[in-house]
């Protein structure tokens, strides 16, 4: 009887831990929250737009570090939200993620310590980032369109 038991228990506990994580991306390869925060807070132009595109450039820089993700499923994330908008939309966050791209090229130089220092100082993120990210953020920018 305990051996029954026993079993049982294993086969639960096994089947429970193949269950884990299945049909989902990890959380570090999920490009659409961050995508979709840069849509709705970085507005070009207006009063206090390079540090909100400072803070978002940290966060996508972060992502960028994290993430498994290679350049062609970056790219087919990118087209993939895009394709959720209308033109105009499209034409915007083209704007908006090109502004912060040039603002992480920035924050990565080292005149960028003046910004960086304007949004707390990088705490909290995985400043100063390695070059690495740079492909995965010039994919981001090519499957976007922007420059």
């Amino acid at each position: 009887m305990k051996r029954v038991i026993l079993f049982s228990l294993l086969a639960a506990l096994l089947l429970s831990l193949c269950g884990c994580g299945a049909g989902s991306p990890a959380p570090d390869d999920d490009l659409t929250p961050v995508l979709d925060s840069i849509a709705a807070s970085v507005h070009p132009g207006t009063a206090g737009s390079s540090l909100t595109a400072a803070q978002e450039a940290c966060a996508l820089m972060d992502w960028c570090c994290e993430t498994n993700m290679d350049e062609t499923a970056i790219r087919k994330t990118v087209e993939g939200f895009l394709a959720g908008r209308d033109e105009e939309e499209q034409r915007l966050f083209t704007v908006q993620i090109g502004f912060v791209c040039s603002t992480a090229d920035y924050l990565m130089s080292e005149d960028g310590a003046g910004l960086l220092s304007d949004i707390g100082g990088g705490e909290g993120t995985r400043f100063p980032w390695p070059d690495a990210p740079l492909e995965k953020l010039t994919a981001i920018l090519n499957a976007a369109d922007a420059e």
